[in-house]
């Protein structure tokens, strides 16, 4: 399955030419190697073979394996799909040999390096989360942590469409707080 991806790489993670790509990553949510030799990934709904997977391709029983989304197929080693994913959304399409869909995910604009993946790891909705590169998705890292240490409030809590942020302490660093 498609498991995370990151439409807008700043410095989250880098390829072998220290690269900040973007990057899709799939997990194999079976207890057997699956071979991708052949297997195609899109970003394009039209043209669902725009890049095959080379011949060898394998992802391990409950493994991850990364593409990289850069252009860069023809004059890097490893797996470099032949397109860039758009930050302000699009789709992204793996299919079998055969050319039959088996699995996709639409989005929308994405913030850069913050990535857009599966909770729970491998089987659940997408939703944005802080990246867990090559490695199992976790909604428990990040801002609520740091945000927790701010001594940060959210009022009224729940809310339908107005709130305030409160930060009970300030200590002359500039912050930004991302909502989602």
């Amino acid at each position: 399955v498609i498991n995370e991806f990151m439409a807008s790489n700043g410095a989250t993670a880098f390829d072998q030419n220290f690269e900040a790509d973007d990057w899709i990553e799939l997990y194999n949510n079976t207890t057997s190697a699956i071979d991708l030799s052949g297997y195609y990934l899109s970003d394009d709904a039209e043209d669902l073979t725009k890049w095959v997977f080379p011949s060898g391709t394998s992802i391990a029983a409950d493994g991850y394996l990364i593409v990289w989304a850069d252009q860069d197929g023809l004059t890097q080693l490893g797996l470099h799909a032949d397109f860039k994913l758009s930050a302000s959304g699009e789709s992204i399409y793996l299919s079998s040999p055969s050319v039959v869909i088996e699995d996709f995910v639409d989005f929308s604009a994405q913030t850069q390096d913050i990535s857009y993946g599966r909770f729970p790891n491998g089987t659940g909705a997408f939703q944005t989360m802080y990246p867990t590169f090559n490695a199992e998705n976790n909604l428990e890292a990040g801002l609520e942590e740091e945000a927790n240490e701010l001594a940060v409030t959210v009022f009224p809590n729940p809310t339908n469409n107005q709130f305030q942020i409160e930060l009970d302490t300030y200590d002359g660093i500039e912050r930004t707080i991302a909502i989602y």
